[in-house]
C-alpha cells in the first residue's frame, strides 16, 4: 500500500526525468495519454522505433498512437 511507503521513498516519474535529465538522457514527463500521442506524432519519423509498455490498456495508446502516426505520415 502506498500509504505505508514514505513519501521521499515513492517512485516519482518527474523526479526520474529530472535524474535522467541531469545524466544527460533526452527523458520526458507528460500530463496524460493523449500528450504523448502527440508528442510522438510530432517527432517521430520513418524507420524510428517506439516501444509501450504497460500494464493495461493505458487509454487504448496503441491504436490511438498508430491512427496519429498513420494520419502524419
Amino acid at each position: 500500500r502506498l500509504d505505508k511507503v514514505p513519501p521521499d521513498e515513492r517512485f516519482s516519474a518527474r523526479q526520474l526525468v529530472a535524474d535522467l535529465g541531469r545524466r544527460g538522457a533526452d527523458a520526458r514527463h507528460f500530463s496524460d495519454t493523449g500528450a504523448i500521442i502527440g508528442f510522438l506524432a510530432d517527432t517521430a519519423r520513418a524507420g524510428d522505433v517506439i516501444l509501450v509498455m504497460s500494464n493495461g490498456g493505458f487509454e487504448n495508446i496503441h491504436e490511438r498512437l498508430l491512427s496519429a502516426l498513420e494520419e502524419g505520415g
